[in-house]
């Protein structure tokens, strides 16, 4: 009996593991189309929205190409709750690795993704929807 657990304990590891990094793929798609969508809502408001784009989306991407833990604790919190692409690759990462860096964080972290971009998804959508109203053609 407990020679067929391993191999069945082990497959439903996998599964598990199958199954989160689908939902943090999701997740992450929808973290970064809420903050492309949130650009493009404002520029309803601003002509040019490029440098926007350049400075919250390209450039922060770039920082989320590295370890959360090697930032300063401002940057952190930036990737965390302004800008959070944390939750696109770090978090969901840690998930998979358990590094010890990630103990400078709560572990429930490691599982909210999808919560953060349903929510970032729909703040996003809402606002795109608000923003409409003030959408003006330029006429050709």
């Amino acid at each position: 009996m407990s020679q067929g657990a391993a191999p069945e304990q082990a497959r439903s590891s996998l599964q598990d593991e199958t199954v989160h990094y689908i939902i943090a793929v999701i997740s992450g798609v929808l973290i970064q189309g809420a903050i492309f969508l949130f650009f493009s809502a404002i520029s309803f408001y601003v002509l040019e929205t490029g440098s926007l784009k350049e400075i919250f989306y390209w450039n922060m991407r770039k920082f989320a190409i590295y370890p959360l833990s090697i930032y300063n604790k401002f940057i952190q919190t930036i990737l965390i709750f302004v800008v959070p692409f944390a939750f696109v690759n770090y978090f969901p990462a840690q998930f998979f690795l358990r590094k010890a860096d990630m103990a400078a964080y709560p572990e429930w972290l490691m599982y909210i993704s999808p919560v953060v971009g349903i929510a970032l998804y729909l703040l996003a959508y809402s606002f795109w929807r608000f923003s409409l109203r003030y959408y003006k053609s330029t006429g050709n």
